[in-house]
């Protein structure tokens, strides 16, 4: 099944509802980007004790600061 969401608020709602086996997750969505949206499904699955989610980050342009994003990449992560 696959489920669409317009933005990264709809998707932490659409994570609190239901779990997913993967999430395709843009990086610059309107009213929360994709960045922060991980950030907080990571909280809210550490908060729960839940495992984590593989988030596949998809973009149109990389900047620079997207392409040098400190977060630590989940081992599943394939160098694009």
């Amino acid at each position: 099944m696959t489920f669409s969401v317009e933005n990264g608020a709809e998707a932490l709602m659409a994570l609190g509802a239901d779990t997913f086996d993967v999430v395709l997750m843009d990086m610059q969505m309107p009213v929360m980007d994709g960045l922060e949206a991980t950030r907080r499904i990571r909280e809210i699955e550490g908060a729960a004790g839940r495992s984590r989610t593989p988030v596949v980050m998809l973009t149109a342009n990389a900047l620079p600061e997207h392409l040098a994003w400190d977060e630590p990449a989940d081992e599943a992560a394939a160098a694009v």
